[in-house]
């Protein structure tokens, strides 16, 4: 079992978190009113660079 540092609770189970995307992107505010285009570039085009990656996790 993978055990989380959580900054509130201390070392917490990995069951206890759910994977909320990555970090870095900032979320669309208002997605019904984006056009097909901007939504599907939201989604899907990114870019995929090697290196550290940072993630958000929901507890």
């Amino acid at each position: 079992m993978l055990i989380v540092p959580c900054p509130h609770c201390g070392d917490r189970p990995e069951i206890e978190f759910r994977y909320a995307g990555p970090a870095h992107i900032e979320r669309a505010q208002r997605p019904a009113e984006l056009s097909d285009e901007d939504w599907a570039s939201y989604l899907y085009l990114r870019d995929n660079p090697k290196g550290l990656h940072f993630e958000r996790w929901r507890h």
